[in-house]
């Protein structure tokens, strides 16, 4: 087993979620985020991209075995860890956005569960974001390889 220090895969990992963070931002401008006429409405998801390559390492980890599973299971993986992530970034945006506003946010987990699904299903940007999540996957889980490989 490879130890957590393999620093090639983590730092792939956290570029992936430095990308996914950008990623983040587009769907918010997409998504309409933007218009809300208040300073909150144009920082809503730094918290998001502030926690980005935590995020990222966090998936990164998911990624480690994805390419020894059969093909159903990478689907079904890759799925869920967007909407994963997704959530982890409409948290920590609730979250700073609390921070900012010096109250917390009314059902601040109901409200964050909610607008990462709607973001990935009532928008259909998980037509894009799926087969992108699944592209992301592999290509860390080619980095945990190579580090294992360089290990061995």
């Amino acid at each position: 087993m490879t130890p957590i220090t393999s620093r090639g895969p983590l730092r792939v990992s956290v570029a992936s979620g430095f990308g996914w963070a950008v990623i983040g931002l587009l769907v918010a401008f997409a998504g309409g985020l933007f218009s809300v006429p208040s300073r909150l409405g144009t920082v809503s998801v730094a918290g998001g991209i502030l926690v980005s390559p935590f995020i990222g390492l966090l998936m990164g980890m998911v990624s480690k075995t994805f390419g020894t599973l059969p093909i159903v299971i990478r689907i079904v993986v890759a799925g869920v860890s967007l909407y994963i992530a997704t959530l982890l970034f409409v948290i920590a945006d609730n979250v700073f956005l609390s921070i900012l506003m010096g109250r917390m946010i009314p059902n601040i987990w109901f409200n964050s569960v909610m607008v990462a699904w709607a973001a990935l299903l009532l928008t259909w940007f998980f037509v894009v974001l799926w087969p992108l999540a699944y592209a992301n996957h592999a290509l860390v889980a080619r980095a945990w390889a190579r580090s294992e490989a360089s290990n061995a």
